[in-house]
């Protein structure tokens, strides 16, 4: 997986890479084109501020440019989350930003499967539930999520070098009320898993819900609108 917030100058500002005597956008670029010419699966997640889309557009359009259809390239919408960032629950079905994406998406053909919307059931929604997974950090600290290297005084559990591991910080992690309340009434049970276990723990919103929740329909309308279309329908 590889992440990509934009193209040429806004990449590069968003990295801000040590190494400022090349072009970081175009070597992640040729890095992809090597992987793919390998026959390596590659997964380009294009984190989106819904405020302002439009880089995330010109992203999507310059990756079907370079790459065409290459069907080993995936290429898929992250909605970011920050204190001054909107939730999918700021907006409703009439503006949520994710169908203009998805859109997008669906004209390259980057959405071919119902899965690829990203409303299909997994076992685990938050890979910071299953006992083998960590992040390291580039201290050496270990996370049980990508989210918690912002907080790496208090959600550290350990750290590889020191192999000290603290399991008070493992175990908070292993709660297990969900579904909560709410998601009984929700169209989207239970393919959101109860949506982000970080912010579950650590924002004052209980959890963070699916940029879908409030445009369930519009979304699978936009996806079998485009199958029927191509079945001359």
């Amino acid at each position: 997986q590889i992440t990509i917030d934009g193209i040429n100058d806004i990449y590069n500002k968003i990295k801000n890479y040590i190494y400022k005597d090349s072009n970081a956008f175009e070597r992640i670029m040729n890095n992809i084109e090597q992987l793919l010419s390998k026959n390596i699966y590659v997964n380009a997640r294009l984190n989106f501020n819904p405020v302002n889309i439009e880089p995330t557009l010109n992203t999507i359009d310059y990756l079907y440019n370079r790459f065409k259809d290459n069907e080993l390239l995936c290429v898929y919408v992250a909605w970011l989350n920050g204190e001054k960032i909107p939730t999918p629950m700021d907006y409703t079905k009439d503006n949520n930003p994710q169908l203009t994406l998805i859109k997008k998406l669906l004209d390259y053909n980057y959405i071919v499967d119902i899965e690829d919307l990203g409303i299909a059931p997994y076992l685990y929604g938050c890979a910071a539930l299953q006992d083998d997974f960590a992040v390291i950090g580039t201290e050496g600290n270990l996370y049980k999520c990508e989210h918690s290297v912002m907080d790496e005084e208090s959600d550290s559990f350990g750290n590889i070098f020191t192999m000290k591991i603290d399991q008070n910080n493992i175990k908070k992690w292993e709660f297990n009320d969900y579904p909560y309340e709410e998601c009984y009434e929700c169209q989207l049970l239970p393919s959101c898993q109860g949506g982000c276990k970080y912010a579950a723990l650590n924002s004052e919103k209980k959890y963070v819900c699916s940029p879908l929740k409030n445009c369930l329909k519009e979304a699978l309308y936009l996806f079998y609108n485009k199958k029927f279309k191509e079945k001359g329908e």
